[in-house]
């Protein structure tokens, strides 16, 4: 699960030096649109991401793990595996 969330930790490292640079230049308009801008994004992520979690779990854990024996304890934590 910690895998998923670290485009969304990316873009806001990647954010926040927009934002204090513009902050520090007193431009108000551009930092509320880098912040908006960046939780639109985050939102959009992990939306993506959530439901590609929901919807195909076997195909997730298969990147980390091809033991049968995993699927049936991942299957409790997402839900039916594939």
């Amino acid at each position: 699960m910690q895998a998923l969330f670290l485009p969304v930790v990316a873009l806001s490292f990647a954010v926040s030096p927009v934002v204090g640079q513009n902050f520090g230049g007193r431009r108000a308009e551009r930092v509320r649109q880098s912040v908006y801008s960046a939780i639109g994004l985050a939102s959009l992520l992990m939306l993506v991401l959530t439901l590609i979690a929901l919807l195909a779990p076997g195909t997730l854990i298969r990147i980390f793990s091809r033991d049968p024996r995993v699927m049936p304890l991942a299957a409790n934590t997402f839900g039916s595996c594939q």
